[in-house]
């Protein structure tokens, strides 16, 4: 059974290669190529960084979010991304993303 948990600093590997292969794909980002750990991390909010694992823990998919901007008008503004694993789409595992990250953030206040 997928769970969501918060992203862990060693889930990047896993992550990244989510990410790569939605660039690879052509349909999920203006991106050419994923991030380093550290830009990824400086780019995101703290709060609704999440994946989904298996049941024997792999990591099929993740969604973090960043702020639009720094202006005070868009406070609470975030644009968020979800990726899920090319062998695990269609299953629900972005609705079970965006529906933690949706709590994740009215927690947040955003």
């Amino acid at each position: 059974m997928t769970q969501i948990r918060e992203m862990r600093r060693s889930d990047w590997a896993a992550v990244e290669d989510i990410y790569r292969e939605g660039i690879e794909a052509g349909n999920a980002t203006f991106e050419a190529a994923t991030p380093s750990w550290a830009a990824f991390d400086d780019g995101k909010v703290r709060f609704g960084r999440l994946v989904a694992v298996d049941d024997v823990g792999s990591v099929i998919g993740w969604v973090a979010a960043s702020s639009v901007s720094a202006r005070e008008v868009y406070r609470g503004v975030v644009e968020h991304s979800v990726y899920v694993t090319e062998s695990a789409q269609g299953r629900g595992v972005g609705r079970m993303l965006l529906r933690g990250f949706i709590a994740a953030a009215e927690l947040s206040g955003v």
